[in-house]
């Protein structure tokens, strides 16, 4: 798992509990192991860049980075802890190729190509582990 690197990290939020995995499970049966930490990054990103009336494309200037770091952090913070916001905005914003960090736990009797990449919305959250 490519956890984020603790010097990016302030330290207000080191070593603070989180949710570590999440299991999905497909319409075939099988059962993925999921990092949370893109979903939170992807939600946190667009929640201090909304906060800070910024497009999607702006860049940050030096004047608000340190704030946006601030705001950044704080909705990472609280989204890697909470299974629901996690899966919310994992189901409504992001796409299968959005996850890099995967494992397929369960396996399914036939594996068809892109068969997960066209069915990811029809997945279920079934469990995390902190």
């Amino acid at each position: 798992m490519s956890r984020m690197s603790e010097g990016m990290i302030p330290p207000e939020y080191v070593d603070k509990p989180g949710i570590r995995w999440l299991h999905l499970r497909f319409p075939d049966g099988s059962v993925w192991k999921v990092d949370p930490e893109p979903v939170a990054s992807a939600r946190a990103e667009y929640y201090a860049r909304h906060d800070l009336n910024l497009s999607k494309d702006e860049k940050v200037s030096t004047g608000l980075s340190a704030e946006w770091r601030r705001l950044f952090w704080k909705e990472f913070h609280y989204a890697i802890r909470d299974r629901a916001e996690l899966e919310d905005y994992m189901m409504n914003n992001m796409n299968w190729d959005d996850l890099p960090e995967k494992e397929m736990i369960r396996y399914p009797d036939s594996i068809k190509p892109d068969y997960y990449k066209d069915n990811f919305f029809e997945t279920e959250v079934i469990g995390s582990a902190i």
